[in-house]
């Protein structure tokens, strides 16, 4: 359900507000503010920052995702 939430993001082109993940053993939690999904996998999704003058992309499992805040998808 989630991974097809995020497939439909992507087709929109839709900016997300947040993306909420659970905590991870990296230094610091990514900031996923203001961020579009590029890639969805079985079992990862990618995401650009937008609106930065180099895009970041930021790799995350979709298991570690546990909300997402985002505009309606048509």
């Amino acid at each position: 359900m989630l991974r097809e939430l995020l497939k439909r993001l992507k087709i929109a082109g839709l900016t997300i507000d947040a993306v909420y993940t659970l905590p991870t053993n990296v230094a610091g939690q990514p900031q996923l503010v203001g961020v579009r999904v590029v890639d969805v996998s079985l079992t990862s999704v990618t995401f650009e920052s937008v609106g930065s003058p180099a895009p970041e992309l930021i790799t995350v499992a979709i298991d570690k995702i546990v909300a997402i805040e985002h505009p309606p998808v048509p």
